[in-house]
C-alpha cells in the first residue's frame, strides 16, 4: 500500500520550523537549509525533511536520532538499514508531497 502526504507550506514560519529542526537534533538539515541560496527552495527542503522524518518515525518507530538517510548512485534518498520503508518526496509552489510504501515508489 502506498501512503500519500501533502503539506501546504504557504503559512509555514521559517523561524518556527528551524527551531523545530533544532529541537529534534536535525542539525545537518539546518546546515543544508542555510546553504541553499533560494529562499523558496530552502523552505521546500526544510518542510520536506521535517515531513519525511515525522512520517518515518510514525511508520517505522525509529526515533529522530535513530534515522539515518543515505543517497543511492542516482541521488535518491533512502533510509539506512531498512529495506522495507520506501519513500519519495516532491514539491511544487506551496506544496510538499511525500509518498511512502513497502515497495519502491
Amino acid at each position: 500500500m502506498t501512503n500519500l502526504f501533502v503539506l501546504d507550506i504557504s503559512k509555514n514560519d521559517k523561524a518556527e520550523m528551524l527551531e523545530l529542526a533544532r529541537q529534534r537534533g536535525h542539525f545537518e538539515v539546518i546546515e543544508k537549509f542555510h546553504a541553499i541560496g533560494n529562499a523558496t527552495s530552502a523552505m521546500h527542503y526544510l518542510s520536506g525533511e521535517l515531513l519525511m522524518r515525522d512520517v518515518c518515525k510514525q511508520q517505522t518507530g525509529l526515533e529522530y536520532h535513530e534515522q539515518e538517510f543515505l543517497h543511492n548512485e542516482h541521488g535518491k534518498p533512502m533510509l539506512k538499514n531498512n529495506a522495507d520503508w520506501h519513500f519519495n518526496k516532491s514539491h511544487s509552489v506551496n506544496r510538499v508531497v511525500l509518498a511512502t510504501s513497502s515497495a519502491p515508489v
